[in-house]
């Protein structure tokens, strides 16, 4: 690329004019003191768009640690740079994978090392598995609790209800009691 053109628009290549880097964000080449300073930075509404993760969830990141802390503009706005994006997909897909908070930041130290343990990193998604598999369980116990509640309610207006008042009473929830035991239904 030279001074003023892009590749694209045609330019000699045999043209003596000095080479100039041109941001990905812009089609005019910025002065040698701009290229390397906010050029690629963005503010945390397009970072959450490129990442998926809402500013709120960025912001958080940031005060715990996770990313180092964003630069601010004259107005105080928050400017990320491309390594802060990086970083927040890598976070967003731990996230995801439901890993804590301290888990994505070694995962996240891991990936960054150059040298990650993947023995480490294997522990730590079997152990996220097997939490998953636990929580599956769990859910599955509920669905069927209430699926319990459900097939015992004659709907309609009882002025009593078996789920409310499954509800209402905490141990008649896992002990699934008859609705006998309800006094109503």
């Amino acid at each position: 690329m030279t001074t003023g053109h892009s590749a694209a628009s045609g330019s000699n290549p045999a043209s003596s004019e000095r080479p100039v880097q041109m941001s990905r964000s812009r089609a005019l080449p910025l002065p040698d003191r701009l290229q390397h300073r906010n050029v690629l930075n963005m503010r945390i509404g397009a970072v959450a768009a490129q990442c998926g993760l809402p500013p709120k969830a960025i912001r958080y990141y940031e005060s715990v640690g996770l990313i180092g802390p964003a630069e601010r503009q004259a107005n105080g706005y928050r400017l990320y740079n491309p390594d802060d994006v990086e970083k927040l997909r890598f976070l967003g897909r731990a996230r995801e994978f439901g890993f804590s908070l301290e888990a994505m930041a070694e995962l996240l130290r891991q990936h960054r090392s150059g040298s990650a343990s993947c023995e480490r990193v294997r522990e730590m998604a079997l152990a996220q598995a097997a939490d998953a598999e636990q929580r599956i369980a769990e859910l599955r116990a509920l669905r069927e609790m209430l699926l319990a509640l459900v097939a015992e309610c004659p709907g309609g207006t009882t002025g009593c209800c078996n789920i409310l008042a499954a509800l209402a009473d905490k141990k008649a929830v896992p002990a699934l009691a008859a609705p006998s035991d309800h006094d109503c239904c």
